[in-house]
């Protein structure tokens, strides 16, 4: 098992952040701030919490004044990048005059966000007041700095992991379109990424909203990012075969196509062990239909704790039809801090746009 990332912040890095706050703050007790960190409730924190934990000790050492405490933390949140980086933001997203102080908070987001993310930081400030943030992150969608753009659109994600959910923008995405149709085509994969995660929740929500939305991009532009973008925003609705999104990348009806021989070897799958799937796969060769794309995935049916399956899809290719043969996948079965795998009868099924066309069984065991 890989180390939890919750070790990301941990006494080293305590003791970094202690000591480039003194640099900054000279009235700090170096000392005082890591056992205020470092006490009997560290070693139980998730990586969240911790998260929150370091941005509220910094609250208790730093001065009362909130414009004050964020010129002191400038320079020290450029010494931290990525998850550590993060306490930054959240010190402003928790803080009790953050909300109070809009201007000042605006400039500390954008500034920390530069080194590592604000993305769950401003969602405090949509909740709080909506219209007045939205405006802001339309701001940030035409920064020249790429991590500015990028919590433009990360930030507003209606479904952002881990984060506090902002159920306006669930029920009504209309002022997070601006700003996805802005960064579409951005110069930046990490910008276009989040632009796709963000169309990908709206997918969840309001389906069709998605589906015009991507029609409408796809009809307005060729641009390989964009095209790039609509298809990895639209992998939900590909993934649960939604015709409308089949239709639109040109993948057609499944019917004439032929899934023969399926397996999964061994039948016995040790867990944290890998079993091979493989399968014969026989396409059109007409004339009519040699062109068309194929969509091909397969879904892992896992046995939960509580006894019942659940369907877990994975992309496998696309590919023209009239290239048949034999396909050959490993899948490993090893545990995850996302997935917990169970003994007990599983099953694999093989998916032609987006229709499962063969399946088999066998078991995980210790």
């Amino acid at each position: 098992m890989p180390e939890a990332l919750k070790h990301v912040l941990n006494g080293k890095f305590v003791a970094s952040v202690a000591k480039a706050v003194g640099e900054s703050y000279n009235n700090l007790s170096k000392q005082h701030l890591v056992k205020t960190i470092l006490d009997d409730t560290w070693d139980d924190r998730e990586l969240k919490s911790r998260v929150a934990h370091v941005a509220d000790s910094l609250r208790e050492v730093l001065p009362k004044d909130f414009a004050e405490s964020i010129k002191i933390l400038k320079p020290v949140s450029k010494q931290f990048t990525g998850l550590q980086g993060m306490c930054f933001p959240e010190f402003i997203g928790r803080h009790p005059d953050g909300l109070e102080n809009w201007a000042v908070a605006m400039d500390g987001l954008e500034s920390f966000t530069k080194n590592s993310s604000s993305e769950f930081a401003v969602r405090p400030f949509i909740l709080k007041n909506k219209d007045k943030m939205m405006l802001q992150m339309m701001k940030w969608a035409e920064s020249d700095n790429v991590h500015v753009r990028r919590l433009a659109s990360e930030g507003c994600r209606p479904r952002l992991p881990w984060a506090a959910g902002l159920p306006e923008l669930q029920q009504d995405a209309s002022q997070v379109i601006p700003i996805l149709t802005l960064l579409k085509d951005d110069t930046e994969e990490t910008v276009r990424r989040s632009v796709a995660n963000n169309l990908n929740d709206i997918s969840k929500d309001h389906p069709e909203l998605a589906l015009q939305l991507a029609k409408e991009w796809k009809e307005s532009t060729s641009s390989q990012h964009t095209t790039w973008v609509i298809k990895h925003g639209l992998r939900t609705l590909l993934k649960s075969g939604n015709p409308e999104a089949m239709s639109l990348f040109g993948f057609a009806d499944s019917t004439d196509i032929k899934i023969t021989k399926l397996a999964m070897h061994p039948k016995k799958i040790e867990i944290g062990e890998a079993g091979e799937i493989t399968f014969n796969m026989k396409l059109p060769d007409s004339s009519d239909e040699s062109s068309a794309p194929v969509r091909l995935e397969y879904g892992v049916y896992y046995r939960k704790k509580n006894g019942r399956l659940s369907r877990k899809v994975f992309k496998l290719s696309e590919r023209r039809a009239g290239v048949s043969g034999k396909v050959t996948k490993r899948h490993t079965f090893a545990d995850l801090s996302t997935r917990k795998h169970y003994t007990g009868e599983h099953k694999v099924a093989i998916i032609v746009n987006g229709t499962e066309k063969g399946e088999t069984t066998f078991d995980l065991i210790e």
